[in-house]
């Protein structure tokens, strides 16, 4: 499983959030969802819908699911995957 850290980026995206905790990106909109990826604090991911209190987010070439508990508004930080 790939382990995604943070690092500082150029310009911050619209809509961006960034994580509050060391998460899983997961394959769907649950706990019991399939981890596809681990996501460092402070990592930035784009949003591209919520269903309840999950979103679906794209961290690099990644798309997968966060619980927003997890989730804040960027507030200008600026924080990119690397890979």
């Amino acid at each position: 499983m790939p382990f995604l850290s943070a690092e500082p980026a150029g310009t911050p995206q619209w809509q961006a959030l960034y994580t509050t905790a060391k998460v899983n990106l997961c394959s769907g909109p649950a706990y019991a969802a399939r981890p596809m990826a681990v996501i460092d604090r402070g990592l930035q991911v784009s949003p591209l819908r919520q269903q309840g209190e999950w979103y679906e987010v794209r961290v690099g070439a990644f798309e997968g699911w966060i619980n927003g508990r997890y989730l804040a508004p960027a507030q200008g930080s600026s924080r990119a995957a690397r890979w």
